[in-house]
């Protein structure tokens, strides 16, 4: 692998959409820069946000951790609601068999 000497840039494909203010519709210039730095900024703005690699690859794997709690949660959230449903539908057919 090489080593990260000199900053490399590139553009984004895709522009940002509504509810980033002055910025909606423009491009993100991303640098990965030595020192393990990751710059974002707004095409044709000075406006930079900095963070360390080590800081985006932490909130990918809490992303992704929170990301599968969610899920559990929601399934056993359906599948008490698919049980609370049964059990309203068998009270509802004993009150009308009596």
């Amino acid at each position: 692998m090489t080593p990260l000497d000199k900053p490399v840039r590139r553009k984004t494909r895709g522009s940002l959409g509504y509810g980033y203010g002055s910025d909606t519709g423009k491009q993100l210039i991303v640098s990965l820069d030595a020192g393990d730095v990751i710059t974002i900024r707004p095409s044709g703005t000075r406006r930079t946000e900095v963070v360390s690699i080590h800081d985006v690859y932490h909130w990918a794997i809490r992303s992704r951790c929170q990301r599968a709690v969610l899920e559990k949660a929601r399934a056993k959230k359906a599948a008490k609601a698919l049980k609370r449903e049964a059990a309203e539908l068998k009270a509802r057919f004993r009150t009308r068999v009596r």
